[in-house]
């Protein structure tokens, strides 16, 4: 699992377009400018979905990835404030 975050807010052809490309092994999530991604059977450098002609169609904005365990890593470091 990997997290990733948008550095902009994407339009909506570009929110459509990102579901349509996940598949079994790429499954892709979207809230706002945050995503989500499962790669399953593979290594996140083994997979396509990036490089694929329907997404690099999009013109999506750059985005910084991250796996789970390091997202969590992070959170521990900045608690929330009350």
């Amino acid at each position: 699992m990997h997290t990733g975050f948008f550095a902009g807010t994407l339009t909506p052809p570009q929110r459509s377009g990102l579901a349509a490309c996940r598949s079994y092994t790429d499954e892709i999530r979207l809230e706002d400018r945050d995503y989500y991604l499962l790669y399953r059977g593979m290594k996140s450098h083994e997979s396509k979905v990036w490089t694929s002609p329907a997404m690099r169609a999009l013109k999506l904005p750059s985005s910084s990835m991250r796996n789970l365990k390091t997202i969590l890593k992070l959170a521990d470091h900045y608690p929330a404030q009350a």
